[in-house]
């Protein structure tokens, strides 16, 4: 299981290949993990106290539930890894995507008012440049 994860976590890292589903199973194989060294624990804690196992055995069971947790960690690391990339993507869109939503909010459908409007390369140009200027600020904050 960790080295799924860890697996997971270095594609995600180096933007290789991590698809959603490989990422769900892995995450969700932890949490089902977790459970499992919880009910173990719990059974263990019980049984010790009744004396019907001996204290190394509990104390077994409590490593099993530090791993689980130490597994659960990496699962949460992997979903932030994979939350961030995502939003990384969605913020160079939305870079791409502003200023030529600011420039057609503006004119709208009154192409008439707009410089170089029988120009098609000129309004392209335009765009293009209002895009660089937003991305350069964008990358200055």
């Amino acid at each position: 299981m960790e080295q799924a994860l860890e697996q997971l976590e270095y594609a995600l890292e180096n933007w290789g290949r991590a698809g959603p589903r490989k990422l769900h199973r892995a995450v969700y194989a932890a949490h089902a993990l977790l459970h499992a060294a919880y009910q173990v624990h719990d059974v263990a804690e019980d049984l010790l106290g009744a004396g019907r196992v001996p204290r190394r055995l509990y104390a077994r069971a409590r490593a099993v539930l530090r791993g689980a947790r130490r597994v659960r960690g990496y699962a949460r690391v992997v979903t932030l890894l994979s939350l961030e990339r995502s939003v990384r993507r969605l913020t160079w869109l939305g870079t791409v995507a502003v200023p030529a939503l600011l420039i057609s909010s503006v004119y709208g459908m009154n192409l008439k008012w707009l410089p170089l409007a029988d120009n098609p390369a000129a309004v392209f140009l335009i765009i293009a440049l209002a895009t660089g200027a937003f991305a350069l600020a964008l990358s200055k904050l």
